[in-house]
């Protein structure tokens, strides 16, 4: 069988309580030569749509085999399915283990999806497995079985691809030269991510200028450095979305802006 050694995990579980810490116990016992790589502890609680981001911006940077387990699981315990996801992208084999709740979104849009099962095989369950932390009992397992060799099928019935969860997500429109644009993520820093990509503006990217709550923001930049400290700056993120920050500063904070908020992209002309 060939092994993963590499298992990216992503929760809203926080580094509080010791979810997490339990969690990667549970995978190291079952598949001790595993590495567990902590994607993100901090996505907001129940947020399936900065869940969905995390995953887009991060499987296409790991190697073959890697299994994703990101467990934000507002529906715990209820009817939704656990599910394992094998899936193939930039000519490597990749898995996803997480509830059927929408996460495996970008998936669906973006690559072949090649196996789908429903995790319903109590064999790879810990025993007496509760209706509130399906994370420890249901997920962590199947991410360590998947990481050490298992095939993906042993773990549950083979279910169809397009009976899986998929949300409508946030998109860019454009209308009479305007590009309409949503934040859809804020960084640790207190940069705006927004759903326009870069390759979506005609270029030179330093054409356009951005506008939110009826202000000019700034024209599009090539990077921070193309402003002063404490100036905002419009630019191609390294996700390759345009997004908006403050030169050493939080752009959260001062420009006021939050999640959903519309940016408009104008050409110079039209202002």
């Amino acid at each position: 069988m060939n092994q993963s050694q590499v298992i990216a995990f992503a929760t809203d579980f926080g580094l509080v309580d010791p979810c997490v810490g339990v969690c990667e116990g549970v995978m190291v016992s079952i598949a001790p030569d595993a590495k567990v790589v902590h994607l993100n502890h901090n996505i907001s609680p129940q947020n399936l749509n900065e869940a969905i981001f995390n995953l887009f911006v991060s499987y296409k940077y790991f190697p073959d085999k890697t299994v994703f387990c990101f467990v934000i699981d507002p529906g715990v315990g209820s009817s939704r399915k656990a599910i394992a996801l094998e899936f193939s992208a930039n000519g490597k084999t990749q898995y996803l283990v997480a509830p059927d709740n929408g996460i495996a979104t970008p998936l669906l849009n973006h690559e072949q999806v090649l196996r789908v099962i429903s995790l319903d095989n109590p064999s790879f369950h810990l025993p007496n497995a509760s209706t509130t932390f399906h994370g420890r009992d249901i997920f962590s397992p199947a991410a360590a079985q998947l990481a050490k060799g298992t095939d993906i099928a042993e773990l549950g019935t083979l279910l169809p691809k397009d009976e899986l969860v998929k949300l409508e997500l946030p998109q860019p429109n454009f209308k009479e030269g305007l590009w309409q644009a949503q934040i859809i993520h804020m960084d640790h820093f207190g940069n705006l991510v927004t759903n326009l990509p870069s390759q979506n503006l005609e270029k030179p990217l330093a054409s356009w200028t951005a506008l939110a709550q009826d202000k000019v923001l700034s024209p599009v930049y090539p990077n921070f450095a193309s402003v002063e400290i404490g100036e905002t700056v419009v630019y191609t993120g390294s996700s390759g979305f345009i997004e908006i920050g403050v030169r050493n500063a939080n752009a959260r904070a001062l420009l006021n802006l939050n999640l959903s908020d519309t940016v408009i992209f104008a050409k110079h002309s039209k202002l």
